[in-house]
């Protein structure tokens, strides 16, 4: 293929893929991108590929196969250990997610997306992710009409963006959109000035930099002229935003584009021209609304799936643990029927089985603990592993680690699973035993709310102990000093003294 660097390096290919062939053949970018799958030859650059070959998909406006390439990402990208990587794809995911109206997977991929990023040690790539996240919240909260939480959520984002010395056109791009989508909260909001600075500034800030982005605010700009009653001005910007029309067809662009349009010369009274719009603006949003149901059911079905074999294969272990626990039953009843027939020998059988428990749990010889306890004799399907993963992070997003009656066993059987998987994943992607790992989520939690509410700073020790799911107060003592490093009471006068 033409300008194709047949014998350059892998990162070196994707980035033509990416800054070239994708502007000028999305088709060729695809199929290109799809053979180098094949070729990759770490796991970083098979995660790279696949996170590429989902945005081509996404581009291609084929949201299913970009959301299973990227599940599938995700799942190579958990096991080994990529976490830029596995932010970045967790935010694709939480963007399609959204875009296609599954909305509680949009919020539970930027949650994953926060855990991932916390695990990010190069500081620069670590406020680059951060910053990409609280863009994706704030879309979020605008999802659901949150306008006011929306606008703060973009200041600290704009907040962020002040911390970065160095600015490059991705940084520049984020600072644009979010005064962009500040100004679209306030034209929400009724306050049309304030929504027309914002976009004044989006247009600023992004300076001479070529970007589709600028048809966005040509038409914001309309939308709050329109509201305004300043009909020039938006007869104007809507001639500003019209060529993107067919310079990309975007149905998130045409759907406001013939809908304000619509309006306007509705307002003039050019009755002609506002039914052909508003007939644009109906076909293109009864088109939008078929194919996210198509897209929805798809993805759904896919997710109906993975649980169904999931089903299957507790079901197939259940069996198998049913049937070994029948064939030790009888061996026992034969065992104890011959130890019956000889009482001295029973005897000596009691001690050395005692002794065993004391010396070596389960009755398994020390030299084959390591071996039982490895990934390959643990026998957990990868589909398992990735289940419980995503599963256990589901869960401490609903603060599961404040029942103060948490136990393994609880916590497996609230994961559909068992005990040795539970604990396998937790030490694998928590790094911790269980113990340990509840230890930190309760005191991190507590941490967290005295921050951000101060007048708990005031509370008793007592209370703040059962408040963050301690039985007792000198438990939650030990816990606190044993994570934070200084006793709660010291930590609790440190913050009072940084406030006052």
């Amino acid at each position: 293929m033409k300008g194709f660097p047949q014998d350059g390096n892998f990162e070196e290919r994707l980035r033509y893929i990416q800054k070239d062939l994708k502007e000028r053949d999305l088709r060729a970018a695809i199929r290109l991108t799809d053979s180098l799958v094949t070729e990759a030859e770490s796991a970083e650059e098979e995660i790279s590929t696949l996170i590429l070959l989902a945005s081509l998909y996404k581009e291609s406006k084929d949201y299913v196969r970009a959301i299973r390439k990227g599940l599938l990402a995700e799942r190579k990208a958990e096991l080994s250990g990529y976490y830029e990587l596995a932010t970045q794809n967790s935010i694709f995911l939480a963007e399609n997610f959204r875009e296609v109206g599954l909305n509680v997977e949009a919020q539970r991929y930027i949650e994953i997306a926060h855990q991932n990023q916390n695990s990010i040690e190069d500081t620069t790539l670590f406020e680059e992710e951060r910053i990409h996240i609280i863009q994706e919240e704030a879309l979020q909260l605008m999802n659901k009409r949150d306008f006011i939480a929306g606008i703060k959520k973009l200041e600290q984002g704009k907040s962020a963006l002040s911390q970065i010395k160095v600015q490059t056109p991705q940084t520049i791009l984020f600072n644009s959109s979010f005064s962009y989508l500040m100004g679209q909260c306030y034209l929400q909001l009724l306050k049309f000035e304030q929504a027309i600075n914002q976009f004044d500034n989006a247009t600023r800030l992004l300076g001479s930099m070529e970007s589709n982005f600028r048809a966005y605010m040509y038409l914001g700009k309309a939308e709050a002229y329109l509201k305004s009653e300043k009909l020039d001005s938006t007869l104007s910007y809507l001639g500003k935003a019209k060529p993107y029309l067919t310079k990309f067809n975007r149905m998130d662009f045409k759907e406001p584009y013939y809908l304000v349009s619509g309006r306007y010369y509705q307002k003039i009274n050019d009755h002609k021209q506002s039914n052909a719009y508003f007939n644009d603006y109906a076909n293109i949003l009864k088109e939008k609304t078929e194919y996210s149901i198509a897209v929805s059911d798809e993805l759904i079905k896919d997710l109906n799936n993975q649980n169904l074999i999931s089903r299957k294969r507790n079901l197939i272990l259940v069996w198998s643990l049913l049937i070994s626990l029948a064939v030790f039953s009888v061996i026992y009843i034969i065992l104890k029927r011959r130890l019956d027939n000889n009482p001295t020998r029973e005897s000596d059988q009691v001690m050395e089985f005692d002794m065993n428990i004391e010396d070596e749990p389960i009755l398994v010889p020390k030299i084959l603990m390591k071996e039982i306890n490895t990934e390959t004799d643990l026998n957990i399907s990868l589909d398992t592993e990735n289940r419980l993963v995503k599963d256990l992070n589901q869960m401490e997003n609903e603060q599961f680690y404040l029942d103060k009656n948490i136990t393994l066993n609880k916590l497996a059987h609230k994961l559909h699973s068992n005990q040795k998987y539970v604990s396998y994943v937790i030490r694998k992607y928590k790094n911790q035993n269980f113990n340990d790992y509840i230890l930190h989520l309760r005191i991190q939690f507590l941490i967290r709310e005295l921050s951000e509410n101060q007048v708990m700073l005031d509370y008793k020790l007592s209370y703040l102990a059962e408040f963050s799911g301690f039985s007792s107060h000198s438990k939650f003592t030990m816990a606190f000093k044993a994570v934070v490093g200084i006793p709660p009471s010291q930590y609790i006068e440190n913050k009072r003294n940084e406030i006052y």
